[in-house]
């Protein structure tokens, strides 16, 4: 498993199958290269990470692994309790 403080840029990135990228950043960054594989793509962090290309070939998973929320910004106290999971599909 590789982990990052930030992936920014026009590159490319692959995440074979069985693997795990991990973003842990505090500054929000975008990466505006192409993302492919299966491998799982994981956002850990209080800041916020974006891929603007359009990555069809990427269909593993995408997790947002939650952090605690300062409770003033909270609404009605819903505080964070589980990751959020979801699956990148190629819907447009």
């Amino acid at each position: 498993m590789a982990v990052a403080g930030r992936l920014e840029g026009n590159g490319r990135l692959t995440i074979g199958a069985g693997g795990a990228f991990t973003i842990s950043n505090d500054v929000s960054c975008t990466f505006s290269g192409l993302l492919s594989g299966t491998g799982a793509l994981n956002k850990r962090g209080p800041a916020t990470f974006q891929v603007t290309a359009n990555s069809y070939s990427y269909t593993g998973l995408a997790t947002v692994i939650t952090y605690q929320v300062p409770s003033a910004r909270l609404l009605n106290e819903n505080r964070p309790s589980s990751s959020q999971v979801a699956r990148l599909t190629n819907a447009e």
